[in-house]
């Protein structure tokens, strides 16, 4: 309060009190401004009277399972060996005219297999809890359980991620996500198609996997 108004006591502030009376109401307990910002051990006067209420619900503001949409797409499949096998077929046959003359035969084309592997991979995450923690009653539930889906959505997320970019040449603990497959593939003349060769113009490419971020 104003010093000037305390030395004068015939000043009214509220109603008909004097400044004297208003300095006694300051004297009431009260929540001080620091209060919810200040550490617990320093609370004084009726700000160590007040308690805090923690709301139940944890706010989740990353991302979640439902934000994982490739992973619960693709084909899932148990592999019990290090090396896993697959076979591709590239054609049903050469490229040639299916025209014939009157009374002879059609020439004759192959179906070409591709027998390939993929070297299995691995992931994973860690994550510590202190002991502590499991013997408290803690919120939100048992601390060990909640790090363990936390680590979970973790490791998911980063596959969901290394499904798109992930790139064995240059890391070679990586498997190669779908980018790093289509443009290992695409330079190989059996995974190109001849089918609309004809419409390509002079300096064009023949594949059927088209690059839109060269495209202006």
């Amino acid at each position: 309060m104003n010093p000037q108004i305390n030395e004068n006591n015939a000043l009214t502030g509220f109603g008909a009190h004097g400044a004297q009376e208003v300095n006694e109401l300051q004297k009431a307990l009260s929540l001080s401004s620091e209060y919810a910002s200040t550490l617990p051990g320093s609370m004084t006067g009726g700000a160590a009277l007040a308690v805090e209420d923690l709301d139940r619900t944890l706010k989740l503001v990353t991302f979640g399972m439902e934000h994982l949409k490739l992973w619960k797409d693709i084909v899932k499949e148990k592999q019990t060996q290090t090396v896993h096998e697959f076979n591709i077929q590239n054609s049903y046959g050469q490229e040639v005219s299916p025209f014939f003359q009157m009374g002879s035969t059609p020439q004759g084309t192959d179906a070409s297999y591709n027998r390939e592997i993929a070297i299995v991979k691995y992931l994973g995450t860690y994550g510590q809890v202190q002991h502590n923690l499991t013997l408290i009653q803690a919120a939100h539930g048992p601390v060990v359980a909640r790090e363990v889906k936390n680590k979970t959505v973790e490791l998911l997320s980063r596959n969901e991620r290394a499904m798109f970019e992930a790139d064995s040449a240059i890391n070679p603990l990586e498997y190669d996500g779908i980018e790093a497959t289509m443009k290992g593939k695409e330079q190989l003349a059996k995974f190109k198609s001849t089918a609309f060769a004809g419409f390509n113009a002079a300096g064009t490419s023949d594949t059927v996997i088209i690059d839109k971020r060269r495209r202006s």
